[in-house]
């Protein structure tokens, strides 16, 4: 049976007092309010900012024991009971919401915010880069404050995206360069299917035709494209496609040859 002491105990906010206990019996014991397992005579410091009522749990083979304490704060604090963004990230230009509720504050601040705000509510704030948001509860004892860091996150960007050479002869190639901000990149010549690239990189292409390369990035912050061309002066002909709708015959029998040819003359049969 744990034995408590039932004299009124007075501190101010934050202050430090000693919670001590002893009993019979017990193997283990446990402060509500106070993190962890203590021993069945033991003792805890703890530092109230309002009044506090402490319950010592008692366990022992034969079942558990509880005893209380409380301790009055002369000049209670304010208690900011809750404090909370939407996201802890933003991209530029980006609102967040600010949340709060603060109980016994005579008056509530949020540094980069105008004006005096009520001890509960909300408002909307856009970080110009990495910003740190205060919250400060004042009252006739003191001041609490509780921060909130909002990370800036990099727009998407291309930062550069070139070819070199950018005019090329038939069976030449150009390497394509490029640096982005992002976390994914794609890379597409002229209609075929975009390629995943790194979104940091270099490739060479030998195209056969002048050709337009589209160089898309993604990040958390939206999709940018750009794109450079690669010039092929005195292009060869080009043979899209070129089909029969059989590749076999009777004797004297025929067939139907299709094709599609880009810069070229008439194709000779």
């Amino acid at each position: 049976v744990p034995r408590s002491c039932d004299a009124p105990v007075t501190a101010a906010p934050g202050a430090a007092v000693i919670l001590s206990w002893t009993s019979t019996n017990g193997t283990s014991a446990t402060v509500s309010g106070v993190a962890g397992t203590f021993l069945p005579n033991d003792s805890v410091t703890v530092n109230p900012l309002v009044t506090t009522t402490y319950t010592l749990t008692l366990t022992g083979p034969c079942g558990s024991d509880t005893a209380t304490v409380t301790v009055t704060v002369s000049c209670p604090l304010p208690v900011i009971n809750a404090y909370s963004a939407s996201s802890l990230t933003a991209c530029p230009n980006t609102p967040v919401t600010l949340s709060w509720n603060v109980s016994g504050a005579t008056s509530v601040t949020i540094s980069g915010v105008a004006g005096v705000q009520p001890n509960i509510g909300s408002v909307i704030v856009t970080p110009v880069g990495t910003t740190t948001y205060t919250l400060s509860a004042v009252n006739g004892c003191g001041t609490v404050t509780q921060d909130i860091v909002i990370t800036a996150l990099q727009p998407t960007s291309i930062t550069s995206f070139t070819a070199t050479p950018n005019s090329i002869n038939v069976g030449q190639s150009s390497t394509l360069t490029w640096t982005a901000v992002g976390t994914s990149a794609t890379l597409q010549a002229g209609n075929a299917a975009p390629q995943a690239v790194p979104v940091n990189g270099s490739i060479a292409v030998s195209p056969l035709v002048t050709t337009v390369y589209t160089l898309t990035v993604t990040g958390p912050c939206g999709t940018v494209s750009q794109q450079v061309t690669v010039a092929v002066n005195c292009p060869l002909p080009v043979i899209n496609t070129f089909t029969a709708p059989s590749l076999s015959v009777c004797p004297t029998g025929a067939t139907t040859l299709s094709w599609d040819v880009a810069g070229a003359p008439p194709v000779p049969l």
